[in-house]
């Protein structure tokens, strides 16, 4: 992983391009965190006056009657201290991404050519692509059960189910069993932004206890890994054509060394501090999602390339 300042005084603040499930919350959070640990110990590289402004994850409400760019320009012109603030944000929606790149302001250039002028913006991907839509049904599982805060090193005196370390690996081994004797239904497969542009209603119009037939699942499947094809596509689209730092998730996963590689013009123990809290990676005992999903899902990923084919 290359040496890359993710904060960049320089500019209005710095902006993360993804796509969900990809490590971008974590990300955004530590950048964020990092900048206020900064200032609030008199260490801060930001301009004088200049204070933190952390957006978050952007996205548009696209049912109200608030026009796009009206919503968009309330976002990078809030007007939090006077505009003498940098802004932190995540843009992960694939709409919102679409509309950046497609509207025009009235100088002629795209939201998404201002954006790259103006602010510091990455692309960050996740290079395991069947982990992103298979892991948040998974979670989801967790939480069911809840235990979707569930991690090593976690505060067990705020847990009502686990007591120590070995209560954690107990749970997920039975977690695990229990998954691969009843797998997660293909149906459960997400992009997370889908609902409300993808048509799901036939989920809900077979009868109670009986299965959707496998033709319908496997015509959803193919949509959304093309959808989600789509996605990526658009990132390296633009990654290219703006020349944007590209960051891999696997390359700063679980690693606190990785990750100050994006903070090499900060404070060490600082950096370290905010590192020390950033990762909380769910202990599951088995590196393959896909293995807890009905047996579509993974076929169907190996046709769309999100899983290398076993077959010569």
């Amino acid at each position: 992983m290359h040496m890359y300042d993710v904060v960049n005084p320089g500019k209005k603040g710095t902006v993360i391009l993804s796509h969900y499930r990809s490590g971008g919350t974590q990300l955004v959070n530590t950048i964020s965190n990092v900048i206020e640990s900064e200032e609030n110990s008199g260490k801060g590289r930001l301009k004088k006056g200049y204070t933190l402004n952390f957006v978050g994850e952007v996205d548009f409400d696209w049912e109200s009657e608030q026009p796009l760019l009206s919503q968009w320009q309330g976002k990078i012109n809030d007007g939090w201290n006077g505009g003498k603030d940098y802004k932190v944000m995540l843009i992960n929606n694939p709409g919102v991404i679409d509309w950046l790149v497609s509207t025009k302001s009235a100088y002629g250039h795209t939201q998404m050519r201002l954006l790259c002028k103006e602010f510091e913006v990455m692309v960050l991907e996740r290079q395991n692509k069947i982990q992103c839509i298979t892991s948040l049904p998974l979670w989801e599982r967790l939480i069911d059960e809840k235990a979707g805060t569930i991690h090593r090193g976690m505060k067990y005196e705020n847990s009502e189910l686990f007591n120590n370390e070995l209560d954690v690996t107990d749970y997920m081994i039975k977690f695990h069993n229990k998954l691969l004797k009843n797998p997660i239904p293909a149906t459960e497969i997400t992009l997370g932004w889908e609902n409300g542009f993808v048509d799901i209603s036939w989920k809900d119009k077979e009868p109670k206890g009986k299965k959707v037939p496998i033709k319908k699942v496997k015509k959803y499947l193919h949509n959304m890994m093309r959808l989600f094809n789509q996605e990526i596509f658009m990132l390296n689209t633009i990654q290219r054509e703006y020349a944007l730092h590209k960051i891999y998730y696997e390359e700063f996963e679980g690693s606190a060394y990785n990750l100050e590689k994006l903070f090499p013009q900060h404070d060490h123990d600082t950096v370290q501090k905010v590192l020390s809290k950033s990762s909380k990676k769910i202990p599951y005992i088995h590196p393959d999602y896909v293995d807890y999903f009905e047996k579509e899902v993974k076929d169907i990923a190996e046709q769309w390339g999100l899983i290398e084919s076993n077959e010569d």
